[in-house]
């Protein structure tokens, strides 16, 4: 299509969703709000709100961290389309275009940069419980809404459903050797050979976004900071930098390099145990 045409188009299917949305809206009433709001307040509405998104920036650019490290400038207005996005499209897909952007700009696979965006919701969801469960002794409802099996009941599947989520992501980012043995073995059974690797490189890359939760600001090396680990007769990828550690860190991981090795096998490191 070309790009006239295509702008075009984009306008008069905005036009069309616009005029769907605004159907049945009294425009008297709405045009006497415009005129009687104190349009003052914009500015320090505007300012928190800035300062919110900045904070959800840095909050995103550290579980990235052991990813790549990308800079706070570069990471903001990416984050700011995503809330667009969040704000035009339905089901949340702009926490797609988001890691979309992510990915044209710095490299960084969709399907890491998705694992830090499911833990992002997954505290937004518990702080929002918690604001429930803090606020609830001091909220008066009209007639018997506490009281309310349905309700309750709602209060108590969202607050196990986010827990168990939690839960799982933590135990993605804890036991990665342990979650990547279980969907191996299920993605060999069940995917055909010519497509294995490729899913199991996207899983990998899903997996090691979790492991920000573990390793929080352990650094990368960028996109391609993915090692491999000898698994039969193949390359498994896996993420070197939460797994393997650099030659120069002096942590406590003695455990670790006799698990990891490049594709073409690492030398045994000295001065560690084994």
């Amino acid at each position: 299509m070309r790009p006239r045409l295509r702008l075009w188009a984009g306008v008069v299917i905005s036009l069309l969703f616009l005029s769907l949305a605004v159907r049945g809206l009294p425009f008297e009433d709405f045009l006497g709000y415009l005129r009687g709001a104190n349009y003052a307040w914009l500015i320090p509405a505007v300012g928190i709100y800035g300062l919110a998104v900045v904070t959800r920036t840095w909050r995103w650019q550290t579980m990235l961290r052991h990813i790549q490290f990308v800079p706070l400038r570069k990471l903001f207005p990416i984050v700011c389309i995503g809330y667009m996005g969040n704000n035009i499209y339905p089901a949340r897909a702009g926490e797609f275009l988001r890691s979309y952007v992510l990915k044209a700009d710095t490299g960084i696979r969709m399907s890491a940069s998705l694992a830090t965006v499911v833990v992002e919701r997954l505290f937004d969801g518990l702080t929002m419980l918690l604001f429930i469960f803090v606020a609830l002794p001091f909220v008066r409802f009209e007639g018997d809404l506490l009281e309310d099996p349905l309700y309750r009941n709602l209060v108590v599947f969202a607050t196990i459903l986010f827990l168990a989520a939690l839960g799982t992501a933590l135990f993605f980012a804890g036991r990665p050797h342990l979650v990547r043995g279980l969907y191996q073995r299920v993605v060999g059974i069940l995917v055909p050979g010519a497509h294995r690797e490729s899913v199991l490189e996207g899983l990998d890359r899903f997996v090691h976004g979790f492991e920000s939760l573990a390793h929080g600001d352990a650094g990368g090396d960028g996109p391609e900071s993915v090692g491999y680990l000898r698994g039969g007769d193949r390359g498994l990828p896996l993420a070197r930098n939460a797994l393997c550690p650099r030659r120069d860190q002096q942590s406590g991981l003695s455990d670790l390099p006799s698990r990891c090795q490049r594709r073409s096998g690492d030398p045994p490191q000295q001065g560690r145990s084994p």
